[in-house]
């Protein structure tokens, strides 16, 4: 039985050819960057997975009660998180015009919270200002259908620095899924 719901749940987090790719996962996001006296230092993603994924999830890497031990926090991270470095972790990142690979996170936390899981990790990157840093999060196999909580984005500036971000859509990130032209959402820091 365990071993038929993960396979299930790595399923879900793989892409899957368009013809059988539809959601069947979906996660709410917000982003927090994280400014030094230099720039950005990086930016923390916080995901907020639906009820039914939730549920599948805490059966099979939770004991039940909700409430996650640090133990279990492992278990997700290598059993359901890791595998998602070889997608860039569903994050583009372009600086000054510049795609990154996404390839290292750090600070990775798994907990709950009415009922959902939630996911939170840090994604380092130093850029100087001025600079213009864009993020858009999403799968491009539309398994996963990401959604932008544009009222949970943050900047977090201890050093004073000149920083405004605008979300929007993402029209020069468009992807086909099945015929059809996909825009994801993005969020541009324009560190001044």
């Amino acid at each position: 039985m365990k071993k038929t719901i993960l396979l299930i749940i790595l399923a879900a987090l793989l892409p899957a050819s368009t013809a059988q790719a539809h959601p069947h996962v979906f996660v709410e996001y917000g982003i927090d960057f994280v400014l030094d006296e230099e720039g950005l230092a990086g930016f923390r993603q916080i995901w907020t997975f639906d009820e039914m994924f939730s549920m599948t999830m805490l059966m099979e890497f939770g004991n039940g009660d909700m409430k996650l031990t640090p133990d279990e926090v492992d278990l997700f991270k290598k059993g359901a998180f890791d595998n998602l470095k070889g997608f860039n972790y569903f994050t583009t990142l372009v600086v000054n015009g510049q795609l990154h690979k996404v390839d290292n996170v750090t600070n990775f936390t798994a907990r709950t919270e009415n009922e959902k899981l939630i996911y939170e990790f840090f994604v380092p990157i130093k850029v100087k200002s001025p600079a213009k840093v864009e993020v858009a999060i999403y799968d491009e196999s539309y398994y996963t259908d990401v959604y932008l909580l544009r009222d949970k984005v943050r900047i977090e500036n201890p050093a004073g620095i000149k920083a405004v971000y605008t979300a929007d859509l993402a029209e020069h990130i468009t992807y086909n899924y099945g015929g059809m032209a996909m825009v994801p959402d993005s969020v541009v820091l324009d560190l001044q």
